[in-house]
């Protein structure tokens, strides 16, 4: 293994990151690409790329300073990427071993004299490469929902105004209001699609919910109001239309 210059920043940062740092230096060796921080000689100088070898920093602040059962339950997010990277990992690893000479792919042509030939499926080096990097982000994930995650507190969005009995967009509200009841805990909605009070806000959540949460044994219920016409998202709004008319006229 031959270091570069860019490991020693990497492994210096790791040192002493603290878990919000550990967050945003993650991010930021994400932006040098496929740069190398170490080159593995003994793989034909395959590099490793500093997101990569900052990666073990990252998940030892993720495991010694916020790993708590309340942060470990799998969120809707998580559990189709587990399921797109292990279906990622089995489709490289053991798909081109069992069926390797016997199917033909087709496959740009690295000569440039063809945009595609056709080859027969054959076990190759980056089968392994690609499933690693595969395994590596999904590790990123699950350290960045821990280091992420509140002390005590348990968030999430979900969806209402479902109508009839045809599948909506989930977890649904009514859900979650019910889950609240079983586990005896307060819940604070927040409306953050909704910029002002309607039927949706005014008799949805502070009627219906409410009388819902309060036959689910939910023991508070508070919902937070709409942004309306306070200063600051007027404010932010007017920023906005003027910094879109100075780019037009400029």
């Amino acid at each position: 293994m031959t270091p570069s210059w860019f490991a020693l920043v990497v492994l210096t940062a790791g040192v002493f990151a603290t878990a919000p740092g550990a967050i945003v230096l993650q991010l930021f060796f994400c932006l040098f690409g496929a740069t190398a921080a170490f080159e593995l000689t003994a793989l034909g100088g395959a590099p490793v790329l500093p997101a990569v070898a900052f990666l073990p920093f990252l998940l030892r602040r993720a495991w010694t300073e916020r790993l708590r059962p309340d942060v470990l339950r799998m969120a809707p997010a998580g559990v189709w990427l587990l399921l797109t990277v292990g279906w990622a990992v089995v489709s490289a690893l053991v798909v081109p071993r069992l069926l390797s000479g016997t199917v033909a792919v087709k496959t740009y042509d690295r000569t440039g004299r063809d945009d595609a030939i056709t080859v027969l499926l054959r076990p190759v080096s980056g089968n392994i490469t690609q499933s690693a990097y595969a395994i590596l982000d999904l590790l990123v994930f699950f350290s960045m929902r821990v280091l992420l995650a509140k002390p005590g507190l348990d968030w999430r969005v979900c969806y209402q105004s479902r109508v009839g009995p045809l599948r909506w967009i989930e977890p649904s509200t009514d859900e979650e209001i019910k889950r609240a009841g079983r586990e005896g805990v307060p819940l604070v909605v927040a409306p953050i699609s909704f910029v002002s009070e309607h039927s949706e806000t005014l008799v949805e959540l502070d009627l219906d919910y409410r009388d819902l949460a309060e036959a689910s044994g939910v023991p508070a219920y508070h919902r937070v109001a709409t942004v309306g016409v306070e200063p600051a998202f007027i404010g932010a709004l007017a920023s906005l239309v003027r910094r879109a008319l100075s780019g037009a006229s400029a």
